[in-house]
């Protein structure tokens, strides 16, 4: 998944002005770090010398960067797919339609609409997405903290009560929350513009995932640049997605839906 998350993301329109930070967790996998390095382009490579789990290295990810950055974050994670216009749709939007309780622009989209709309939503996506500096540091980054590392479940009941009561308590569950508690806003494209690849999940079952590597790539990549047949293994699992397509119309200006 990592190979083609990473082919795909070197042909977005636009990335040549975007710096790409890798946050990769302990320990490293060598195949995956031959495929960073391979990677074009301005990048940035940061490697935990401890494991800190999917919600830490996230977090801490973020706070790096929010750091580094005037306005936004593009968040990732190596089983993310994008579309050729993804970058240049979450920064048009940003630049467009931002508010100082806009959270987060999702290009995850279940349905099929106007590629050239944006609407507002009311749940938080991990599927490819764009979040403000303004939200993270004011309603973010006061939560990662090693108290909510340490014991999240009883962090998120404390500081949340009453909201998913005992669940959901990884970085997702916290933004979510995070959204709930503040009524922050969400932006949504109205086509799906990114979307897990593939196989991925515990109980995930597929002929492809006993295959030699180059086949497995092979099939992937077939199976997810076809417009007309994109297959999405997940825990519960075979779904297709029918509605995503790796390139969009041309377009010059996004507008939102009913607006």
């Amino acid at each position: 998944m990592t190979r083609l998350h990473l082919e795909l993301l070197a042909r977005a329109i636009g990335i040549h002005n975007f710096p790409v930070i890798f946050a990769i967790d302990h320990p490293q996998n060598p195949e995956v770090m031959r495929l960073i390095q391979r990677f074009p382009g301005n990048k940035e490579i940061i490697t935990r010398p401890t494991n800190y789990g999917l919600t830490k290295n996230i977090l801490e990810a973020l706070k790096y960067t929010m750091s580094k950055t005037s306005h936004y974050t593009i968040v990732l994670l190596d089983e993310i797919m994008i579309s050729k216009d993804f970058l240049k749709f979450v920064n048009y939007c940003y630049h467009n339609f931002y508010t100082p309780d806009l959270l987060s622009i999702t290009g995850y989209s279940e349905k099929e609409e106007k590629y050239n709309e944006v609407e507002y939503y009311t749940w938080y996506q991990d599927y490819g997405m764009l979040i403000t500096k303004t939200a993270f540091n004011q309603y973010i980054l006061p939560h990662c903290t090693q108290a909510y590392y340490n014991n999240r479940d009883q962090y998120l009941q404390t500081h949340f009560p009453n909201i998913y009561e005992k669940q959901w308590n990884e970085q997702n569950g916290l933004i979510q929350r995070v959204r709930i508690q503040h009524k922050l806003r969400i932006l949504k494209s109205c086509v799906c513009r990114s979307v897990p690849i593939g196989i991925y999940g515990g109980r995930s079952k597929s002929e492809i995932s006993s295959k030699p590597y180059e086949e497995r790539y092979t099939a992937l990549k077939q199976i997810m640049t076809n417009p007309q047949s994109v297959l999405a293994m997940q825990s519960s699992g075979p779904r297709v997605i029918q509605n995503w397509h790796p390139v969009y119309p041309d377009w010059d200006n996004i507008t939102l839906k009913g607006g």
